[in-house]
């Protein structure tokens, strides 16, 4: 009866029968937990680990991306998930460092103009040179664009503060165009991106590039929520590639 009572109430996601049976999207990667593995961040860890299960399981959401369109392969990728804490921006940063380790030229894009990350987890100073001064003209692409301490391949647009008109941003014609300009320079542009959830700059960002990857929490994220999500970026015609179940107890 315990056993019952405890699968009843769970309302996660734990294997891909279940995701793809209540979304419709093919799962295209599941990516270990490291929790009990090492103490070293997931981005750290897979430059040490290249031959990793972790690192394996980045590279096999590289090798979906990549035959998802067998005749143009998306070379433009937005990352998104339901809400917050799901590790999207990590996903993000430990994929990017893994194909840039392979020898692959990356780009990762910090397009969470609300709540920015990427800056404080690469250690990068606050001096106003980002994306949303990039859009707006403040800055050229030369100033904004940083390299990566520990992967010579992979080169960082980061976000600081606050923008008040970030939807504006993110789906104006200056971001078209600068995705357009970048994916002729690099091998794949990735771009991470709020919960679609919490605000519409996904799919703002969606309009500009291939395609897009859903990140799901193992175990976590409720279906109800990761279905909403998913119906409120079909809406918005999101081309999504697949999901991505994270952070898996394997």
């Amino acid at each position: 009866i315990a056993a019952y009572i405890i699968e009843y109430f769970d309302r996660g996601f734990r294997t891909v029968p279940q995701l793809e049976e209540n979304t419709g999207l093919a799962v295209v990667g599941q990516v270990p937990s490291l929790k009990t593995t090492t103490t070293r961040p997931p981005e750290d860890y897979v430059v040490d680990k290249p031959l990793s299960a972790f690192s394996e399981a980045l590279r096999t959401v590289r090798t979906a991306i990549h035959f998802s369109n067998v005749d143009k392969p998306p070379k433009s990728v937005m990352i998104t998930s339901s809400g917050p804490s799901e590790g999207k921006t990590t996903f993000c940063l430990s994929m990017a460092r893994s194909l840039a380790a392979a020898g692959n030229r990356v780009l990762r894009i910090d397009a969470d103009l609300r709540r920015p990350r990427i800056a404080r987890l690469l250690q990068i100073a606050s001096n106003g040179k980002d994306l949303s001064a990039l859009l707006t003209g403040k800055e050229k692409i030369a100033n904004v664009i940083r390299h990566d301490r520990l992967v010579s391949g992979l080169d960082v647009i980061p976000a600081f503060g606050r923008a008040a008109n970030a939807q504006d941003l993110l789906g104006s014609q200056q971001m078209k165009k600068l995705v357009a300009s970048l994916v002729d320079k690099y091998d794949l542009v990735i771009i991470d991106t709020p919960p679609i959830l919490a605000v519409s700059d996904a799919a703002m960002v969606a309009r500009s590039v291939d395609t897009s990857l859903f990140v799901v929490k193992w175990a976590d994220t409720s279906r109800d929520t990761v279905v909403h999500a998913l119906r409120q970026l079909k809406n918005f015609d999101c081309r999504i590639t697949g999901a991505v179940l994270n952070q898996v107890n394997m």
